[in-house]
């Protein structure tokens, strides 16, 4: 059982998408599964949703492992920080607690912890994705440096080389090559996680945004309907949605930043800003054609 989910720190900001249901977990990775969860563009993914880096499953676990899994889920990490000490005071080398741990220190924003006890996981298992993975946010929430952010991608594709099924860090070094400007480096990182979950919406949404960029605006459009039809009211696929159509059609961008800004959420309050200027701006534009 691998404690890999999605955790995500800033890597642009945040964004945000409901699932329609939540499936019975079976195993220790359906737990840890933060599919309801929306980021703007983007919070990092801390565990993978998809990963089995160990033989162990929730049936094989212990019931105070269930426990701090259901802890971490229900996202009452302080809570878990301070059960998952006492439990490694009987098991120190546990490495299914001490991820828990990094991940839960990490949500907390104490990167300082959440790297320590990351390299504890790694002393015990050294190819354990999650911790790679949250070493690698670690790395880029203190980077000072271009090669501070190098050494994050480093990690990050560590981790995806250390488990076929890790996906979060793949989706955490798409976005950071987005905001690095590598845009043809960022679908690489995109269409890999896509092949290991091809239903992964921060993936899809991630590669619509590298496709968009790299000019090619109609298979754009076609990966953000296609997170839309899962997410209706994501507002990062909307926005670069009518991004893609305004030079050719103000109308129809108009209209969708229009839907954007009546989306009541206080995640969306940034890009509603931004729409708002665009719209501005078009409207200026045609007054002073006037």
């Amino acid at each position: 059982m691998s404690c890999q989910s999605i955790l995500q720190v800033g890597l642009c900001g945040m964004l945000v998408w409901a699932c329609s249901h939540t499936p019975q977990p079976s195993s220790f990775q359906d737990l840890l599964s933060k599919d309801g969860k929306v980021f703007w563009v983007h919070e990092a993914d801390v565990l993978s949703t998809e990963q089995q880096q160990h033989p162990l499953d929730l049936q094989d676990a212990s019931q105070e492992q269930k426990e701090l899994v259901q802890m971490y889920q229900s996202g009452a990490w302080q809570k878990m920080v301070k059960r998952a000490r006492v439990f490694l005071m009987q098991h120190p080398f546990d490495e299914f607690a001490l991820t828990l741990l990094s991940a839960a220190y990490l949500n907390l924003g104490n990167v300082g912890l959440a790297h320590y006890y990351a390299d504890q996981v790694l002393t015990v298992n050294q190819t354990n994705s999650a911790a790679l993975n949250i070493k690698g946010i670690c790395s880029y929430k203190t980077a000072y440096v271009m090669d501070d952010y190098r050494n994050a991608l480093a990690l990050f594709n560590l981790a995806v080389g250390a488990n076929k099924k890790e996906t979060a860090a793949g989706t955490n070094a798409g976005y950071l090559q987005l905001e690095l400007g590598n845009n043809e480096g960022s679908l690489m990182e995109f269409e890999r996680v896509l092949k290991r979950c091809k239903h992964c919406l921060k993936a899809k949404l991630g590669k619509g945004i590298a496709t968009y960029r790299l000019h090619k605006k109609d298979e754009a459009r076609t990966l953000f309907e296609e997170v839309l039809d899962v997410a209706p009211q994501n507002t990062v696929a909307m926005y670069y949605m009518a991004l893609s159509f305004y030079k050719e059609n103000v109308e129809k961008s108009n209209s969708i930043f229009e839907d954007i800004i009546r989306i009541s959420r206080e995640d969306s309050i940034e890009i509603q800003e931004k729409s708002r200027y665009i719209m501005r701006n078009h409207f200026q534009a045609d007054k002073n054609k006037l």
